[in-house]
């Protein structure tokens, strides 16, 4: 670039000294004198690009500080997360807190391997599937239901008889949800503040009756998960004659003077 500021400036110079009278005044000053202002241009520029490649360097490198900042943050966070996790694992302040028949439900359900986290108020329950199966709160035990009749909350000092098909046609779910349930949730017979439902081996209607009349006598309550009014829960064929076995535990209740409420979706005795 210098040389040919130069060349440039010379051949400027030979112009002016060869032309004629009339280009005299614009005679260019020397040359020597216009060297410190390009060096203190290029000087500037070279300023300026430094300036602008630190400030872009600066924001990349704030950037990047940002990304790392939050990703920390992230981190911390989750660990924290985990730490608050194991803490109430089984053990928490509202666990602790339980006291009664609730105290022995959540032992009992503890012990049959089901994981204890408590969020916010509520203890949740997990099995071995990491499948969310009760939820205690307000001094109260529920078991996760997604079929007919939803969610079932137990009664402290009562016993809840589930009935119900054992894989519900219409609306999915059954009391197999309890049954195949790969933490056993509930016991066949007498359990307060917890789930009663059938499962035995060798059945036979005479045994399953027993079990509808002594549930009945004992004052449990009798919820069904499973539409106890449709034709397809009562009868093998869906419309009548031979009864389902649900539908002869139906016929039970009946006899024993017990009517459906379908407000409660249980078979009460007035």
């Amino acid at each position: 670039m210098k040389l040919f500021l130069q060349l440039f400036l010379l051949f400027f110079t030979w112009f002016n000294l060869s032309a004629t009278t009339a280009f005299s005044k614009f005679a260019f000053p020397s040359y020597s004198l216009s060297f410190p202002k390009s060096n203190n241009q290029k000087i500037e520029s070279e300023v300026k690009i430094g300036v602008c490649n630190f400030a872009r360097s600066g924001i990349y490198e704030n950037s990047i500080s940002q990304k790392v900042v939050l990703w920390e943050s992230s981190v911390l966070e989750n660990r924290a997360r985990e730490g608050n996790v194991n803490v109430v694992r089984g053990a928490g302040s509202l666990a602790q807190s339980l006291t009664g028949a609730l105290k022995s439900s959540y032992n009992k359900l503890i012990a049959s391997g089901l994981n204890a986290v408590e969020e916010a108020n509520v203890i949740k329950l997990f099995n071995t599937e990491n499948k969310l199966v009760a939820e205690i709160a307000n001094s109260k035990l529920v078991f996760k239901y997604s079929g007919y009749s939803g969610d079932i909350a137990m009664v402290e000092g009562k016993s809840t008889a589930v009935f119900g098909r054992f894989n519900d046609p219409i609306h999915g779910g059954g009391t197999k949800e309890f049954i195949q349930n790969p933490n056993k949730v509930y016991e066949t017979g007498a359990n307060p503040n917890g789930i009663n439902i059938l499962n035995i081996q060798d059945w036979t209607w005479p045994k399953n009756e027993t079990w509808v009349i002594e549930s009945a006598n004992r004052g449990d309550i009798i919820r069904f998960i499973s539409d106890p009014t449709s034709p397809s829960n009562i009868f093998k064929n869906g419309i009548n004659g031979e009864r389902t076995v649900t539908g002869l535990e139906i016929q039970t209740l009946e006899t024993l003077g017990f009517v459906w409420n379908p407000n409660k979706f249980q078979y009460i005795k007035p």
